[in-house]
């Protein structure tokens, strides 16, 4: 005897997708928003790497927290965060804050208007390495 096939039952024969299956959009985060953020960086460099030195002599390791939602006397405001003030979450900041080397990197993160903050790991002058992420 013959066995005939069933009709499909999958809604993916017809083109349809399937209810609650969604290819997740990509993060927010760009290369357009990191390169805007080393921009912002490097055009406020002479400010921001003395501000980070004095705040390590005096507090030891931390990071520079840069506001970029709100002006403030002409320019972002910006805080340094010490390292015993950092949540420990092991977050990419955290972890950045408890490995870089003061002598060669400061660690600067960005508040940006989505709420989310971004942490770069930059070398000082001479240095060759730019960035880490």
């Amino acid at each position: 005897m013959a066995e005939w096939f069933k009709a499909a039952v999958l809604k993916t024969v017809d083109g349809e997708t399937r209810p609650g299956v969604r290819i997740p959009l990509p993060p927010p985060t760009s290369y357009m928003d990191k390169a805007a953020d080393l921009k912002l960086i490097a055009d406020n460099w002479d400010v921001l790497l003395p501000a980070a030195e004095r705040a390590f002599e005096e507090h030891g390791r931390g990071m520079l927290l840069v506001d970029t939602t709100r002006i403030e006397n002409g320019g972002y405001p910006f805080q340094y965060v010490r390292m015993a003030a950092l949540p420990g979450d092991n977050s990419d900041c955290d972890r950045m804050v408890r490995t870089y080397d003061p002598e060669k990197e400061i660690i600067i993160s960005l508040v940006r208007a989505d709420g989310r903050v971004y942490s770069y790991e930059l070398g000082r002058p001479g240095d060759t390495r730019v960035s880490r992420p």
